[in-house]
């Protein structure tokens, strides 16, 4: 009943503004892998595709997370492919991930501002506005 004595005395229902963080957790735990992945975004302006973004995340974002993990030198991570996916098994049930697929790195880089709702890249646009001006 708390609910309409509170519409009676307004005449309209009040919803309570919740803060939702548009980030999941592993990009809110690590803000680094965000400005890379923009950097990247950024620095691959033309070619710039999911595809790519994947590779880079597996090439280069989750072996210098584990370097990190098990402090060692990135070289060797890739060197023994047991430990490389033991560490990168690890870290990603951390933040309640099983893998980083396509679709996962896709919402990634539309809450990134890398994608419109369409798919395409927003840097990609900008980047063919300042051409044509």
């Amino acid at each position: 009943m708390e609910w309409y004595r509170c519409f009676r005395s307004k005449r309209k229902f009040e919803t309570p503004q919740r803060k939702k963080d548009n980030l999941p957790p592993f990009l809110q735990a690590n803000p680094d892998v965000c400005s890379a992945m923009q950097q990247y975004g950024k620095e691959n302006l033309r070619e710039l595709s999911i595809e790519m973004m994947v590779e880079f995340v597996h090439g280069k974002i989750i072996p210098l997370m584990i370097a990190e993990e098990i402090k060692v030198p990135v070289e060797e991570v890739r060197g023994d492919e047991e430990t490389y996916d033991e560490a990168k098994r690890k870290i990603l049930r951390q933040y309640g991930l099983t893998s980083i697929c396509p679709s996962t790195v896709y919402k990634w880089m539309k809450l990134l501002g890398l994608l419109t709702p369409q798919g395409k890249s927003i840097i990609m646009l900008m980047g063919m506005r300042s051409l044509q001006q």
